[in-house]
């Protein structure tokens, strides 16, 4: 299943996806707002891969994720956070968090538990 799972991102992002799905998770109000979760949600996964989580970034799949963690709270939020944990590990990914993600990730580690 993961072999499948990692195929098939190689493919969407291969295919221009990531575009794609950051252009729907730009989306707001009524039906796009489910579509712009969906994408941020997608955008998530195809970063747990080093390749992945660089393409995203360079994608502006980063800034996505940063708005995902402004939201606060769900089960978006931590796969957002999952995600900036593996984008930073690129540079492309560590530019994005460092220009737009700090107070965001700042404000999760202040309300989080830990």
């Amino acid at each position: 299943m993961v072999a499948q799972c990692r195929k098939a991102h190689t493919h969407v992002i291969k295919a221009g996806g990531i575009d794609a799905l950051v252009t729907a998770a730009k989306q707001t109000g009524g039906d796009a707002a489910a579509a712009a979760e969906g994408a941020a949600f997608v955008l998530a996964s195809l970063s747990s891969s080093t390749s992945g989580a660089e393409q995203v970034a360079k994608g502006g799949g980063a800034e996505v994720l940063i708005d995902a963690l402004s939201q606060g709270g769900g089960e978006l939020t931590v796969a957002a956070a999952v995600a900036l944990s593996q984008l930073v590990t690129s540079d492309a990914g560590r530019k994005a968090i460092l220009a737009a993600g700090v107070p965001a990730c700042v404000l999760l580690l202040e309300g989080s538990d830990a």
